[in-house]
């Protein structure tokens, strides 16, 4: 069964206007209400992950599914094809962790120059002293 779009709107005024009632209730009966009204963090579907990470949608569902989104979880429905949501907080870490790290000399400032280039190295000669012929398998007659 889909929802439709006014269905989804009736939903999301719904819960906004019982979560200002709930916060109303608990400021009235004196509970810390510090930072409970403040915006909910976003949740992205598995397309949207998709998207901003370059990936398909059936490897950002096998990364919720392998708890690599901590927070990520399955919105009720058929379990085979439930629609994930991820905290962005959990694809902000997740991308954290792709970002390369310094390399050791970097991280404290030492900078390496790379050696010379030498160009190709000369062929090692054969214990004869002759040198290598490396193309001769081409003159192999069959």
């Amino acid at each position: 069964m889909r929802m439709t779009d006014a269905a989804r709107v009736r939903l999301r005024e719904a819960a906004a206007a019982f979560a200002e009632a709930l916060l109303e209730a608990l400021g009235a009966a004196g509970g810390d209400v510090a930072g409970a009204g403040s915006e909910p963090a976003r949740e992205w579907s598995v397309a949207e992950v998709g998207a901003r990470l370059g990936r398909s949608v059936s490897t950002i569902r096998g990364w919720a599914e392998a708890d690599r989104f901590p927070g990520a979880y399955k919105l009720p429905g058929d379990p085979k094809h439930a629609a994930w949501r991820i905290p962005e907080s959990a694809v902000m870490g997740f991308t954290e962790q792709l970002r390369p790290k310094p390399r050791a000399e970097e991280a404290r400032g030492v900078k390496i120059s790379p050696g010379a280039d030498t160009g190709a190295r000369p062929r090692r000669p054969r214990a004869d002293g002759t040198p290598a012929d490396l193309s001769a398998w081409r003159k192999l007659k069959r």
